[in-house]
């Protein structure tokens, strides 16, 4: 049995209910595992080092000591905005962590849908994955993984440039003062979401969002190497990224941003 570690001195929010690990295979995986007997609304866990932690599109995600790897479990409320802008609750949240251990010289944006840029490079990746019935709202659940670069980040065949807080030179940052700030923070997002509703995540979100107005590339699925190429014009309410294709507009849910 996966045992707790008892080495952890975290000082979180008494909303959550937290599990701390040294090593565990995926804390979104051991999540998942609780939602399916019955665990609690923000159900929180941590772990020191990840085994097999995970992207989007099952690609993997390193997971060495130094860096953050946070999870919560969400039991969504019948009433609750859309769903489809609580990644971007996760991607606010992260991004107002990492910029409060960084300069205001440093340029921090979201990279639609929830990846977090500085200078251009990436240093934080989010997972959603869910479970929604229409049997109960009890028997449903959302987990949102985050991972964070505070001493560390990944190198050689990439498709992006990488970075952590250590390297854009904070000297601030350490991992347990960066869970703290993102626990924190993740709250406050998401009340944010649940009483001023999906306008103002959005509207947040576009204020501070990469390659608006530009021309990208978009990768609408799982597999990068399809990509349809447009000029990046708005958000729609529902979170959508709006790409201008010649004189029409299509939505697309999810993927990839390529900046040209």
């Amino acid at each position: 049995m996966l045992q707790p570690s008892t080495s952890w001195h975290l000082q979180l929010p008494s909303e959550y209910s937290a599990h701390k690990f040294e090593i565990i295979d995926s804390t979104n995986t051991h999540l998942k595992s609780l939602a399916g007997d019955g665990a609690q609304h923000l159900t929180l866990a941590v772990s020191k080092i990840q085994t097999a932690g995970r992207a989007r599109g099952d690609r993997t995600w390193e997971s060495e000591e130094g860096n953050v790897y946070w999870s919560v479990l969400l039991r969504p409320d019948p009433s609750s905005p859309s769903l489809s802008t609580l990644p971007f609750v996760a991607a606010l949240a992260t991004h107002d962590t990492v910029s409060s251990f960084l300069t205001s010289e440093k340029n921090v944006q979201i990279k639609w849908p929830n990846d977090i840029l500085v200078e251009g490079k990436k240093i934080s990746g989010c997972l959603l994955e869910s479970n929604i019935t229409t049997h109960s709202a009890g028997d449903s659940w959302i987990v949102v993984g985050i991972g964070i670069n505070v001493q560390s980040f990944p190198s050689g065949s990439l498709n992006y440039q990488a970075t952590s807080l250590v390297k854009e030179n904070s000297k601030l940052a350490r991992r347990d003062s960066v869970i703290e700030k993102l626990s924190d923070r993740f709250l406050v997002r998401f009340q944010q979401w649940l009483s001023g509703g999906s306008s103002d995540i959005v509207a947040d979100v576009e204020k501070r969002i990469s390659f608006l107005g530009e021309e990208v590339e978009v990768s609408p699925g799982t597999d990068r190497s399809v990509r349809i190429r447009g000029r990046f014009a708005a958000l729609s309410p529902d979170g959508q990224m709006m790409l201008e294709i010649g004189d029409e507009t299509r939505l697309i849910g999810a993927g990839d941003v390529f900046g040209i």
